[in-house]
């Protein structure tokens, strides 16, 4: 519809790759719902972090701890290979020099050495027979995995996070063509997911840029001179995303202080005069510079090859590979299955299908006009923890945010209700969220403010007593922890735990203020 009109006939509509990586990782996130890989990153991150990672926002986090797990997964892989354990050895070292025996293994390292030293090069070392013969145990291993079903979801795991690595790869580098295959590879799980928008655009933009060299020759060549990404430096790995930096600059100063969004507004006028001074005042900023002798520079150093950043990965690392050893999804038992709780999902989830589903959404399409292409839900995969169907006879548990319905209860609260405090007057959830986390584990105790409300409210003293219905309050926050919590006991034992027998006619115990009341 663009094209269409003789002016823009030179216009070339480009999909935005950040926007692009961020549903990628929603994808992710959407296939591997209820496999177990949310319990697996709240070990290093909040659950409520957790959240926006598998919802594909928070993007740093998201493949940060996407690229930890699959660290995890190749090392156990490997220590079952090889049959040995790397990750015990050398639990809090980033470099050592590594005691395995193995012939593959040590001719690894010595191409590894010279590779750094710059003695041979990187197509040397792919194509070297080591890596070859290391390359192809990693597939017989996959093979004979692949017989289980929850094995067959987390080797789709590895799949797109590797896909995902070869996207970076394309961005940062400025590689067109590796661009272009990355997002052909990405088009199944995009399907497959219901990621309905960004598997049409992609598919329609693919279909374009075929046509790129003969259409707009001069511009194919651009971007195969890394011209499709913005750069900020010389550097090699310094390529941006042009929606990622339109949100970093244009965007961000339109949202900042004294921008669009805070006060100016958003008329005609005012879009005008904002974009037309943005030159002018990257010139106020040079000068500003120059007469203060000050200037925004980066470092030589990667954040990434920082020795913090190193210990941290190293400690999640080895971490995450500590406890998916006692979850190892590479087991002989065929079902497909939670490898946190065990919840065995029906016949009906096909999430370890999600290449094949994909490929039969994307071959559905072909050759339709791009207008009248459309999705049904029934052809995208069913995830482990999908409501099932309200004739089947298995019992269903359903999936509650707490986090989020207190988000959208206080919302409503704020606008409908001249008190929130009404809204929760009833019970939200079977477990005390102000006691447990969501996965089950008592949360840790915070400082006890009771004390400074009471003080704050004035003179505390009673200058009468009354002789009937007097109720004791102990502030017990350090009792709280005197008595041990076993694993798997019941809020309700933990309570009994609690219960004291004396004298009183009625006791309340005040662990912390955000800790609820016991009675």
């Amino acid at each position: 519809m663009i094209t269409s009109r003789e002016e823009c006939n030179n216009i070339i509509v480009r999909l935005g790759a950040f926007h692009t990586e961020m549903s990628f990782l929603g994808s992710i996130g959407r296939i591997m719902s209820g496999s177990g890989l949310k319990e697996v990153l709240e070990l290093i991150y909040a659950p409520n972090a957790v959240t926006h990672m598998i919802y594909g926002k928070a993007v740093s986090r998201a493949v940060r701890g996407f690229m930890l797990v699959d660290t995890a997964l190749h090392t156990l892989m490997t220590n079952e290979i090889f049959g040995h354990d790397v990750s015990e050895e050398h639990e809090n070292e980033i470099n050592h020099t590594l005691s395995i025996e193995h012939p593959l293994i040590m001719e690894a390292c010595e191409i590894y050495d010279r590779l750094q030293e710059e003695k041979i090069s990187l197509e040397d070392a792919l194509e070297s027979q080591t890596l070859q013969a290391i390359q192809e145990l990693l597939q017989k291993k996959q093979k004979e995995i692949k017989q289980s079903r929850t094995s067959k979801l987390w080797l789709c795991f590895l799949d797109m996070v590797a896909i995902l690595k070869r996207f970076l790869i394309a961005e940062r580098t400025g590689d067109w063509l590796l661009h272009l295959s990355t997002l052909k590879e990405m088009l199944p799980y995009l399907a497959a997911s219901g990621h309905n928008l960004y598997t049409k655009s992609a598919y329609f933009y693919l279909s374009q840029m075929q046509n790129l060299e003969s259409d707009h020759p001069d511009i194919h060549a651009h971007f195969m001179n890394d011209k499709h990404v913005v750069r900020r430096s010389d550097r090699f790995w310094a390529g941006l995303s042009t929606d990622l930096v339109i949100e970093q600059v244009l965007m961000r100063s339109v949202k900042s202080t004294g921008g669009l969004t805070r006060g100016r507004g958003m008329g005609e006028i005012q879009r005008a005069l904002w974009l037309f001074s943005i030159p002018t005042l990257a010139e106020y900023n040079h000068a500003m510079q120059q007469l203060t002798g000050t200037g925004y520079k980066t470092s030589d150093q990667h954040i990434e090859n920082s020795r913090t950043r190193m210990e941290r990965d190293n400690k999640d690392s080895n971490l995450l590979t500590e406890f998916l050893t006692d979850r190892n999804p590479s087991t002989n038992d065929k079902t497909l299955r939670n490898i946190e709780t065990g919840m065995v999902a029906d016949n009906d989830a096909n999430a370890d299908e999600a290449k094949t589903v994909g490929d039969k959404i994307i071959e559905s399409i072909a050759g339709n006009v791009i207008s009248e292409i459309s999705f049904k839900k029934k052809d995208q995969i069913v995830t482990l923890d999908a409501k099932r169907p309200s004739g089947s006879n298995i019992p269903q548990q359903p999936q509650v945010d707490p986090q989020l319905m207190f988000q959208r209860l206080t919302e409503v609260g704020q606008e409908s209700l001249n008190n929130t405090a009404e809204l929760f007057e009833y019970k939200l959830s079977s477990f005390p969220s102000s006691l447990f986390e969501a996965n089950g584990f008592p949360k840790q105790a915070s400082k006890a403010t009771l004390a400074d409300a009471i003080w704050n409210m004035g003179d505390c003293h009673a200058q009468e007593l009354p002789e009937t219905n007097i109720v004791p309050v102990i502030d017990g926050g350090s009792l709280l922890y005197r008595i041990p919590w076993i694993k798997g006991q019941t809020f309700f034992q933990i309570c009994m735990q609690y219960k004291v027998h004396r004298s009183y006619k009625k006791m309340i115990f005040q662990p912390n203020d955000s800790h609820g009341w016991l009675q």
